[in-house]
């Protein structure tokens, strides 16, 4: 009755189950005769009924050069940066050898359920094409989750061999998952459906080799293909560079390799926000001003004990929007005006003061600052993409509405606010008034 007609991959309840409530009137068959409609009205809108198999030569056509180059820019502005001490973008005329080392170096985490991987560009790869196989050095290192001293000693020696480290570690998915999860193909998973982990630490085997790698005091760039938000504020103190992505598509090497040579600029920005442990779980950016440290404001370090937490303090190690790049992005001129029927027109200047084009995500967020509830610190409402060229300026625009500025009230029903409220882009703030409706 929820108007699910289907289910896949295998019959739970679809089945004999189903069959002897129709039989025996527990369910009306003319649920049925809809769920089948339904089914058979969309089949012959894709012409299966002309035309009911598919022909395999005609797969080749869907990997076409504009399939292939979407793929790529879909990389290029997922992957995200979240540090770097200027030892990126890398002279590809001036880098000399580089070792890659880690799990994911030649076994990219595309995600669950990808089956088809012929195509796919690891990371390894995406170097290789750039510097040739003479420069490049590769060892495992380990496994998602084991590993042995043998894989690690191999990994150091091609290391020490090295003039620059890449550490690509991470996550690994299955074929399927869930229901769908025994064909694993013998893969350590680490990250699919039914495939939960603990920590959100490197796993023992990815923790000793990255100890291991980072003792040589080589210069060392983190990159991490996860399925999660992870925890590793410690470690990454101890490398040059982090480079994150979520589980690229097929051309996730060569966007790599363009951004680490500096062919284009990391845009990215975090879509959740990243702890600086589990302990610091929940970590997210609208919440309540009561919260996060507010009332003692003491956050504490070993040196200096404090209060919320005693040894840390409770903000995210990286928050949600957060995200480098090789330009430097300016905001300017932020105005919010009333208009008629209530309506509040925002716009910014965005300029690109750097030497590289760039898409950058424009985030507006108001905050209420009087509210019968708590308010929030902050809550997302727009955001846009623009594309500056080096040395760019666009003015952006944003039309926010009533439905903007309302919150949960005591009765958990949607109730308007009024009185003073903060636009916020970026470091910018503009005060507007919102007028009580009668």
């Amino acid at each position: 009755k929820a108007g699910v007609d289907i289910e896949a991959p295998v019959i739970f309840g679809y089945g004999e189950r189903l069959k002897e409530a129709v039989v025996s009137g527990d369910v009306d068959i003319k649920l049925i005769d809809e769920a089948v409609l339904n089914i058979l009205t969309l089949k012959f809108r894709l012409g299966l009924f002309e035309n009911p198999y598919t022909i395999p030569e005609r797969v080749k056509e869907l990997h076409s050069k504009k399939a292939v180059d979407l793929a790529l820019k879909l990389d290029e502005e997922a992957i995200l940066m979240l540090k770097n001490d200027g030892i990126l973008p890398l002279d590809e005329n001036k880098t000399g050898k580089v070792a890659i080392i880690g799990n994911n170096a030649k076994d990219s985490f595309l995600g669950d359920y990808i089956k088809f991987t012929e195509n796919c560009v690891s990371f390894y790869d995406g170097m290789v094409n750039r510097l040739g196989e003479e420069r490049v050095l590769y060892a495992k290192g380990c496994n998602s989750i084991s590993g042995t001293d043998g894989m690690i000693a191999e990994a150091v020696e091609k290391a020490k061999l090295s003039d620059i480290v890449f550490l690509v570690l991470g996550d690994t998915a299955a074929e399927g998952g869930g229901v769908a999860g025994d064909t694993i193909d013998d893969k350590e998973v680490t990250c699919a459906e039914g495939y939960d982990m603990h920590s959100l630490s490197l796993t023992p085997s990815q923790d000793r080799l990255f100890n291991a790698v980072t003792a040589l005091g080589k210069p060392v760039i983190l990159v991490l293909y996860s399925g999660r938000a992870m925890a590793l504020f410690e470690e990454v103190k101890r490398v040059n560079a982090f480079l994150f992505s979520w589980g690229g598509g097929e051309q996730s090497g060569t966007a790599f390799a363009n951004i680490i040579f500096g062919d284009v600029s990391p845009s990215a920005k975090l879509s959740v926000s990243f702890p600086k442990s589990v302990g610091h779980i929940p970590c997210y950016y609208n919440y309540k001003v009561s919260a996060r440290g507010s009332f003692y404001k003491q956050p504490g370090m070993p040196s200096a004990p404090g209060r919320d937490y005693v040894l840390s303090s409770p903000s995210a190690w990286y928050p949600f929007g957060y995200g480098l790049s090789y330009t430097k992005i300016v905001y300017s001129d932020l105005r919010a005006e009333t208009e008629n029927g209530g309506k509040i027109r925002v716009s910014v200047d965005v300029s690109n003061a750097g030497n590289y084009d760039i898409s950058e995500s424009v985030l507006l967020y108001v905050r209420t600052l009087y509210s019968p509830i708590t308010p929030f610190v902050k809550q997302l409402k727009r955001f846009d993409k623009v594309r500056l060229k080096k040395g760019e300026k666009k003015t952006v625009e944003f039309m926010l509405d009533g439905n903007d500025f309302t919150y949960i009230d005591k009765n958990y029903k949607k109730a308007e606010s009024s009185g003073q409220h903060i636009i916020m882009i970026d470091s910018l703030e503009a005060a507007v008034d919102i007028k009580q409706k009668r």
